[in-house]
C-alpha cells in the first residue's frame, strides 16, 4: 500500500511539473505567435471560437462605452443555428451558448440596465433554438435557466422602472415552456416594478372575473387556461 501511495504521489508530481513546463513554454512565446495559434485552434473548435467572439465583444463594448449594439450581433452568432439541432449536436450548442452567459454576467457588473435588455434578447433566441432541437438531456434548457439568473441579478442591481413591467409580461408570453412563475422577479425588482406589476395583474383579473364571474370553465366545458393564469397572478399579488 505504501509503495502504491508513493508511486501515485510521484506520478502527480510529474504531471504537475509537466503542466508547469508547458505553461512556462507558452509564456516564452511572442504575442503574435500565440494569437495566430489561438486563431488556428478556434477555427477548428466552435466552442473556442465562441469564447474568442465573446472576449472580443466585451473589449469592443468597453471601448465603445458599453453600447448594446456591440454585443447583440455576437449573441446572435453564438446562439445561431442552421438546421435542426439533433441530440448529438445539442451538447456542443449548449457549450457554445454558455459563452453568452459569461458575456451577460460580465456586462451585468458593468451595466446592469444594458444587461437586462440583452438577457431578454438571449432568452428569446434560446427558446427558438430549443423549439428546433432535440434537447432531451436539457443542456440547452440549463443555459436558459442560467441566463434567467443573470437577468434576475441585473434587475436586482438596477431595479427597473414601472414601464418595464410590460416588457416582463411580454417576455413571459414569449416563453413557450412556462419555465418561470409570473412573480419570479417581483421580490428583487424594486417598488416601482412591484406596484406596476400588482396593478396590472389586479386589473386583468377583475376584468376577466367581471366578464365570466360564475364559472371557472371555458365555453367548451374544459379547463379555462386564461382564467387560471390571470387568477394565479392575482393570488400571487395578494400573497
Amino acid at each position: 500500500a505504501k509503495k502504491k501511495i508513493a508511486a501515485a504521489a510521484k506520478r502527480a508530481q510529474t504531471q504537475t511539473a509537466n503542466r508547469q513546463a508547458l505553461r512556462d513554454f507558452l509564456r516564452r512565446q511572442s504575442a503574435p505567435d500565440l494569437a495566430e495559434r489561438m486563431w488556428q485552434w478556434a477555427e477548428r473548435d466552435r466552442a473556442l471560437m465562441a469564447e474568442v467572439r465573446s472576449w472580443a465583444a466585451m473589449d469592443a463594448a468597453a471601448a465603445g462605452g458599453g453600447a448594446a449594439e456591440a454585443l447583440k450581433p455576437v449573441i446572435n452568432q453564438l446562439l445561431g443555428y442552421r438546421d435542426f439541432i439533433d441530440y448529438d449536436e445539442a451538447g456542443g450548442y449548449a457549450r457554445r451558448a454558455q459563452s453568452v452567459v459569461t458575456l451577460l454576467s460580465q456586462t451585468t457588473k458593468r451595466d446592469p440596465v444594458q444587461a437586462r435588455g440583452l438577457c431578454e434578447h438571449a432568452l428569446r433566441r434560446l427558446w427558438k433554438a430549443i423549439e428546433n432541437a432535440d434537447d432531451s438531456n436539457g443542456e440547452i434548457g440549463d443555459v436558459t435557466v442560467a441566463v434567467f439568473e443573470v437577468l434576475k441579478s441585473a434587475v436586482a442591481a438596477a431595479p427597473p422602472p414601472a414601464e418595464w413591467a410590460k416588457r416582463w409580461f411580454n417576455l413571459l408570453d414569449d416563453d413557450p415552456f412556462g419555465l418561470w412563475p409570473d412573480d419570479a422577479l417581483v421580490d428583487v425588482a424594486g417598488p416601482d416594478f412591484q406596484r406596476a406589476w400588482g396593478q396590472r395583474v389586479t386589473d386583468e383579473w377583475l376584468t376577466y372575473a367581471a366578464r365570466a364571474p360564475a364559472t371557472a370553465r371555458g365555453d367548451g366545458g374544459g379547463w379555462d387556461y386564461p382564467r387560471s393564469k390571470l387568477r394565479g397572478r392575482y393570488i400571487s399579488h395578494l400573497k
